[in-house]
C-alpha cells in the first residue's frame, strides 16, 4: 500500500518550511500529520527534528521515542534522541541514544556527536577513539 497523495504533499510542505527557517509553521503541519497518520515513524522523528530546530528539545524528545517504539531501528528517532538529550546536557541518555544510533548504521558524524557526549562527561579517552573512528569512517576530512 502506497502513501496517500495528500500525505506526500502535506509532508513535502511541512519539509519546505523546515528547509525555510518556519520551523514554528513545520511543527504546527507536522503536528497535524502526527495527528491524522499517528504510526508513521517518519513524520514522528520529523516532529522531532522541528521541535529541535525550534528550540525546543524536551517536546521532540516524545516524538523520537514514539518513532523508535513504531520503528526500533529508526536511525533518524535515535540519532535525534541523541541530539535532543545532547541539547538537554543529560550526557548519559545522550550517550546511550547515539551508541544504539551507531549500532544501527555507524557513520563519522555520529561518531562525532558521540564524541562531543563522551568529552562533557570527561571521557577523553573515550572521545578520542570515537574521533580516531570518525576519522577511519572518512579519512579525506582527516587530510584537511
Amino acid at each position: 500500500m502506497g502513501t496517500p497523495p495528500d500525505l506526500k504533499t502535506r509532508f513535502r510542505e511541512a519539509r519546505a518550511l523546515q528547509d525555510a527557517g518556519r520551523n514554528d509553521a513545520a511543527v504546527h503541519l507536522l503536528s497535524e500529520l502526527v495527528s491524522d497518520y499517528p504510526e508513521k515513524a517518519v513524520l514522528r522523528w520529523s516532529l522531532g527534528y522541528a521541535y529541535l530546530d525550534s528550540g525546543e528539545p524536551e517536546k521532540s524528545i516524545i516524538h523520537f521515542e514514539e518513532a523508535i517504539r513504531i520503528d526500533p531501528e529508526s536511525v533518524p528517532g535515535r540519532g535525534g534522541l541523541g541530539q535532543a538529550y545532547a541539547d538537554l546536557e543529560n550526557w548519559d541518555l545522550a550517550e546511550e541514544a547515539f551508541r544504539k544510533r551507531l549500532a544501527l548504521r555507524d557513520d563519522a558524524n555520529h561518531s562525532l556527536f558521540l564524541a562531543e557526549v563522551l568529552n562533557a562527561k570527561d571521557d577523553h579517552i573515550g572521545a578520542l577513539r570515537c574521533c580516531e573512528r570518525a576519522t577511519a569512517l572518512r579519512p579525506d576530512d582527516a587530510k584537511g
